[in-house]
């Protein structure tokens, strides 16, 4: 379902992708595996549709359910969980939530520092958020809400 999903939203039909995740995710949890992998990726998923979206309250819901299956099965030191850390702090900068998001842009790059190369895009990113976030916690702009 994940290839399905990611299929869907190159055609721009992000409802379809979103409920094709959905479903997968129901799959899952059906035969006891909703702490699985597979159902982080699903999460992982959803968020990056939601944040895309701008709804930024779902997608830090589910990144954080992504991230702490992460946690849990071995993945946390991992790119995926890189790549899950990023968008919470794009989410929780979305959100004004500058601290939160400082956090977890930090402990992204670290990961990113162990398993990419430095011309990575996603780092360059990681480090502007981050740069950002540095700056707006340092102003005192750090509990803001959207």
């Amino acid at each position: 379902c994940r290839d399905l999903g990611l299929l869907y939203v190159e055609q721009g039909q992000l409802p379809t992708a979103e409920y094709v995740y959905r479903e997968g995710l129901e799959r899952l949890q059906e035969i006891g595996l909703e702490d699985d992998l597979m159902a982080a990726d699903l999460h992982y998923y959803l968020a990056e549709l939601a944040l895309e979206q701008g709804n930024n309250l779902q997608a830090e819901r589910q990144y954080l359910k992504a991230r702490d299956i992460y946690e849990v099965t071995g993945g946390r030191d991992g790119l995926k969980m890189a790549k899950t850390l990023h968008g919470l702090a794009r989410a929780l900068a979305a959100k004004e939530q500058w601290s939160r998001a400082q956090a977890h842009v930090e402990r992204a790059l670290e990961i990113y520092a162990q398993r990419v190369e430095p011309s990575n895009p996603r780092i360059s990113g990681a480090r502007t958020l981050r740069e950002e976030a540095r700056a707006r916690v340092a102003r005192g702009s750090t509990n803001g809400r959207r």
